[in-house]
């Protein structure tokens, strides 16, 4: 359950602006470990797997409420999304 949360976090991660740099980090790790799988596959298998459908499911989800959130609310949304571009940069208005 906890790598599946962290999946759908990374997910989430994914599509939002202003990703920090610790997401490629993580990103790595799993690639290292996929890369990796066959040392142990079975337990590799029960690591990986949950947080495949969990990244699955973050972007989908996050994905899914970013559309209904600038469907409906297209003005707030969209400054959101700037504002958190420029607080990324460290841009003052």
């Amino acid at each position: 359950m906890k790598n599946l949360l962290a999946g759908i976090l990374i997910g989430a991660g994914a599509i939002l602006p202003g990703i920090s740099s610790r997401w490629f980090y993580v990103l790595f790790w799993i690639i290292w470990k996929i890369l990796h799988f066959f040392k142990d596959a079975k337990n590799n298998l029960k690591f990986i797997l949950p947080i495949a459908i969990g990244v699955f499911v973050g972007v989908f989800l996050v994905g899914n409420l970013l559309k209904i959130a600038f469907d409906k609310f297209y003005m707030e949304a969209s400054f959101a999304v700037i504002g958190l571009i420029l607080r990324k940069f460290k841009i003052s208005c």
